[in-house]
Order: structure tokens, then sequence, then C-alpha cells
């Protein structure tokens, strides 16, 4: 069975920019959840704006099909709105430092697959260990064992009634 590489490259070459925009589209979301705390209503809308001008102007490149740009960007709004709002009902390691990571370096692998598939340029030859390397120290990085606190260490960290300063007696 004869497998197309340039088929095999736009399929690699698809998921990877697919899996950029979500990460892209998390990490926008977890900005804009970070500031709904900080920040008032008008500079939210702001924020929000730039995320869909953004979002809108990249998604023109060439190469990407009508059907295929408004699926991606649908995916992406919703996206960027669940990293905003948070729910609680979600397993907090979705939220969590080591998961974005994690993620990172698994897209980071589809760049490097997809720089070393089809023909083999110059440019692609520089990506792919560049690539290979973030991948690397990010997946790295994900084991290092900072990561943001999870309910039941928040809830661990608490005072504890009846002790002063959450001491806890033993």
């Amino acid at each position: 069975m004869w497998i197309n590489p340039v088929l095999i490259n736009q399929f690699l070459l698809l998921f990877a920019l697919a899996a950029i925009y979500l990460g892209f589209a998390g990490f926008l979301g977890s900005l804009l959840y970070h500031f709904r705390k900080r920040f008032n209503w008008g500079l939210q809308v702001m924020m929000l704006s730039l995320t869909a001008l953004i979002f809108a102007g990249i998604a023109w490149l060439p190469g990407w099909s009508g059907q295929l740009m408004r699926i991606q960007l649908g995916i992406v709004f919703f996206v960027v709105l669940v990293f905003s709002m948070r729910p609680v009902r979600r397993p907090m390691w979705i939220w969590s430092t080591s998961s974005a990571f994690r993620y990172l370096s698994l897209t980071l692998v589809l760049v490097v697959l997809w720089s070393l598939s089809g023909v083999l340029t110059p440019p692609k030859l520089i990506i792919a260990p560049l690539a290979a390397l973030a991948a690397l120290l990010s997946w790295q990085r994900s084991h290092a064992g900072r990561d943001e606190p999870t309910r039941s260490t928040l809830q661990a960290q608490a005072p504890q009634a009846g002790t002063p300063h959450g001491s806890r007696e033993v």
C-alpha cells in the first residue's frame, strides 16, 4: 500500500496548527480569568475584542477552507470561554501548570513530526531540533513538581478552627 507523503505532511500540519490554536486559546482564556478578578468590565471587553481580532486575522491565512475555518474558530472561542470561566465541575488538573506544559510539549512534538515529514527544506530543518528541544524542556518542566494548588491542598493549608495561625494539634 502506497502512502502519499504530501498527504501525511498536510495532515500533520493541520493537527499541529489546530493544537497551536487551541493552546493559544486556552492561554488567552486563562488570562481573561485572571483579568476578570483584577480589572473592570471595559478592559475585559477590550481583551475579548482583541482575542476575536487575533483569531479572525489568523484564521484567514491561506490554505484554510471556509468550513474548516468556521469549525476551528467555533472551537477556539469555546475553549477561550471555558478557560475564562473555569467551571468548578471540571477536574482541577485541567487548570494546572503541569497540564499546560504537557500540552505544549505534545504540540511541539506534532511540529517536529510535521517538520520532518515531506520535503526537508532548510527552514524545516531548523525548526525540527528547536521544537524538539523545547518539547523536551517543556515535558521536563511539567514533571518538576511545582504546580498550582488544588482544592485539597488549599483545604489542607486553611487555618483550622480553634488552633492559632492554622497550626494543627498533634
